[in-house]
């Protein structure tokens, strides 16, 4: 998450040299990666998307953001 970014809730990743964005609420990926990934990470975007949303308030205020645990 980036501190300045704009609306709405989301988060930046890169995979295999790819970069994509993945919005919180409802969980989507935009962005190239296969197809397997993508899913994983709409699977932990749903469980964790409580805190994701807090950490993006957080960055919105400045504050220090939370470890969000990887799926396992």
């Amino acid at each position: 998450m980036q501190y300045n970014d704009h609306e709405p809730p989301h988060f930046h990743a890169v995979y295999g040299g790819e970069r994509v964005m993945v919005f919180i609420d409802p969980p989507r990926v935009r962005g190239k990666i296969p197809a397997a990934t993508r899913a994983k990470v709409i699977q932990w975007t749903k469980l964790r998307c409580d805190e994701l949303l807090e950490n993006w308030q957080r960055a919105r205020d400045r504050k220090r953001l939370y470890a969000v645990a990887p799926l396992e």
